[in-house]
């Protein structure tokens, strides 16, 4: 039982270290993205909305893995640029929800569906 508990709380040490570390990740992140597009802070309340609506319909598990490690970066116009970490989850949300993300964009923002763009985060640095 000590070597289990031991273990969990090995466990739970590397977990915390691991949001630390992309905690960090995302900070660096961000000023690299503000640098090139400005402030990112101004789209947070839109992302929120987008999310909560986005959430409910395609369900919590396929939320957490494509959607949550997104932001906005930029709306212009009828075009609205989303930060993606990684090309792999550009490619499922294009596959997948570009319908349903351009649909929710265009109703938060009042002007019918919207296009998407994609910043790949790993193509920044």
């Amino acid at each position: 039982e000590v070597e289990e508990t031991i273990k969990f709380l090995n466990q739970k040490k590397n977990e915390e270290l691991q949001e630390k570390a992309r905690a960090a990740e995302l900070r660096i992140l961000k000023r690299q993205v503000e640098a090139k597009y400005g402030s990112i802070e101004q789209y947070s309340d839109l992302w929120k909305d987008v999310c909560s609506i986005i959430k409910k319909e395609i369900g919590d598990t396929s939320y957490a893995i494509y959607v949550s490690p997104c932001s906005v970066v930029c709306v212009n116009r009828n075009a609205v640029s989303l930060l993606v970490p990684s090309v792999f989850v550009k490619e499922q949300i294009v596959n997948k929800f570009s319908g349903i993300f351009g649909e929710v964009f265009g109703r938060q923002l009042g002007i019918g569906k919207v296009s998407l763009e994609y910043v790949v985060a790993s193509e920044l640095s």
